[in-house]
């Protein structure tokens, strides 16, 4: 990968471009505009790849979404016709291409963060990888220096450091990076984007068509963003939705004050439901005043946090949905162990290999097999609710909730281990197929 300030610096003709087109978007800048750049270049767990990663934060200018979305498209825009004209720029792009085809300028320049496709960390932050792996990557998103880029007459612009990493501490790297922003903050003034109907629009990789505003004025909708008429969002590692069925105990006000101590005021949806959102994330937890149901609702990762919070005020209910959850068998001081509220509903009342095929059918529970697995990699349990699993385990199958429609390979799978008994989720990906055919016999 190419170093952080081989892309960005006062002599990066990458980032003189930069400069030059935030002054022409946002021209009330005053004679000069700030850029605070942090680097988090280092090895992609996910990709196993060296990834050179910058971020640029602008202080003076405030955007939203859409407005941070038309502004990437223009980037990329610019930088693809300086490519054509020759020069700096398309040396860079062929050293780009050449370590790898990917780093395209619509992929160099990534308008995740504000597609809603991933969310932003804190400067100083590392990332954690997604799930199987779900480990820090090291590589956290660390200040390099803040640029200052200052406008002259006859469009002459001066690129130079204001200052380098060890002049602020790190409270003031935070507080400069930090791009949140209160709910009445004005946006920065700016002159919307547009260029000619016949040169290329920036491609995109997380969002849909994107309509822009040609010469002429022809965009059947003032340029607006329109998302795509069709759109199915990526299931994640830890695998698709997943609801939990449950009966809150005692009354509704009491169940509302419980919940609103983890996670807020509910909204009242047209039927009456409370719903309380998951900070940050789209799992919820969703009660039915008038007859008591409670429904978790999110990704099985997501799930097993929020059962945590209803579990001491709910109980699981038979037959109310395909992953009711069972009371367990042994309980702790506060009459519940929060690790049996994962398990499916009956997956921990019997042996799995002594449930009948006719019992099996008769179950209202998610998709039950009863493959063996075996243990190809190790897993640390680190959620209530998970099967740690060591190299050589024998693991039981006994809910696959993904199984029959054709479910991730990364997916989460219910099981129990041969050997110990021990019941829990585990990453499916780190197990193979096992056959007792294959084991050696006993003389």
């Amino acid at each position: 990968s190419l170093p952080g300030e081989e892309l960005i610096s006062p002599d990066s003709p990458l980032a003189r471009l930069l400069g030059a087109l935030v002054a022409e978007v946002f021209p009330g800048h005053g004679g000069f505009l700030d850029a605070a750049v942090y680097d988090a270049t280092g090895i992609s767990q996910t990709r196993g790849l060296r990834k050179t990663s910058l971020r640029l934060v602008w202080p003076g200018v405030v955007v939203d979404s859409d407005r941070a979305a038309r502004l990437r498209d223009l980037l990329v825009h610019r930088v693809t016709c300086a490519v054509e004209e020759g020069g700096p720029i398309a040396e860079l792009e062929a050293k780009l291409s050449e370590m790898s085809s990917a780093n395209q300028w619509y992929s160099v320049f990534s308008d995740a963060p504000y597609a809603g496709k991933s969310s932003v960390r804190m400067p100083l932050s590392d990332r954690v990888s997604p799930l199987p792996l779900r480990a820090p990557e090291r590589r956290p998103l660390l200040p390099v220096g803040v640029l200052r880029f200052t406008f002259g007459g006859e469009g002459k612009m001066k690129v130079e450091w204001l200052c380098r990493q060890p002049d602020l501490d790190d409270a003031e790297w935070v507080k400069i990076g930090c791009l949140r922003q209160s709910a009445d903050a004005q946006l920065t003034e700016w002159s919307v984007p547009s260029w000619p109907g016949n040169q290329p629009v920036a491609p995109s990789n997380s969002r849909g068509r994107v309509k822009v505003r040609t010469a002429g004025g022809s965009d059947g909708g003032g340029g607006l963003r329109l998302k795509a008429a069709s759109r199915t969002s990526a299931p994640e590692r830890a695998g698709q939705l997943l609801t939990v069925d449950r009966r809150f105990c005692g009354a509704a006000d009491q169940f509302c004050d419980k919940m609103e101590q983890h996670l807020g005021k509910a909204t009242v949806e047209p039927d009456g439901a409370f719903v309380w959102k998951q900070p940050g994330g789209d799992a919820r937890i969703i009660m039915h005043p008038e007859d008591k149901r409670v429904k978790v609702v999110g990704r099985p990762n997501q799930v097993r946090s929020l059962v945590v919070i209803v579990a001491p005020y709910t109980e699981a209910q038979a037959g109310l949905g395909p992953s009711g959850y069972q009371q367990p068998q042994h309980l702790q001081t506060n009459g519940r162990l929060p690790s049996a509220a994962f398990a499916p509903e009956g997956a921990s009342d019997a042996d799995p290999h002594a449930l009948g095929q006719q019992e099996l059918a008769d179950r209202d529970t998610s998709p039950i097999t009863q493959q063996l697995r075996k243990a190809a990699q190790a897993f640390d349990a680190e959620g209530q609710g998970e099967l740690g699993l060591q190299e050589g385990d024998i693991i039981c199958v006994t809910h696959d909730p993904e199984g029959d429609n054709a479910g991730s390979a990364d997916r989460w799978v219910y099981g129990s281990n041969e050997a110990t008994g021990a019941c829990g989720w585990f990453p499916l990906t780190h197990t193979l197929p096992f056959d007792e055919t294959s084991q050696p016999q006993s003389a």
